[in-house]
């Protein structure tokens, strides 16, 4: 916490980066999981009915609760072998003729 800020303020910037990361890293935890697209895709609707849901809240504590819920839940939901992106293992070499 900054000096002076109490635990239930949050800057408005502070706020949107929170849930930003939150939802991004529900949306590639559904992805470590998801075996077809189209199961992903159901799965990001979803997700995102459930941030929308929330949009509107303006109580903090009630803010704070269910950011904390949210952070509780994604960490349950965790793929044990999570997919990672490999790069830089090959490159396309052009011949100038």
């Amino acid at each position: 916490l900054r000096p002076g800020v109490h635990s239930t303020e949050m800057s408005v910037a502070e706020h949107t980066a929170r849930v930003t990361r939150l939802y991004r890293r529900s949306l590639k935890t559904a992805l470590n999981w998801a075996i077809q697209r189209d199961l992903f895709n159901e799965e990001a609707r979803r997700i995102r009915s459930l941030f929308e849901r929330n949009r509107d809240l303006t109580d903090p504590l009630k803010i704070q609760r269910v950011l904390r819920e949210g952070e509780a839940y994604l960490k349950s939901k965790q793929h044990p072998d999570p997919w990672t992106p490999i790069l830089g293992t090959w490159r396309i070499e052009v011949s100038a003729k």
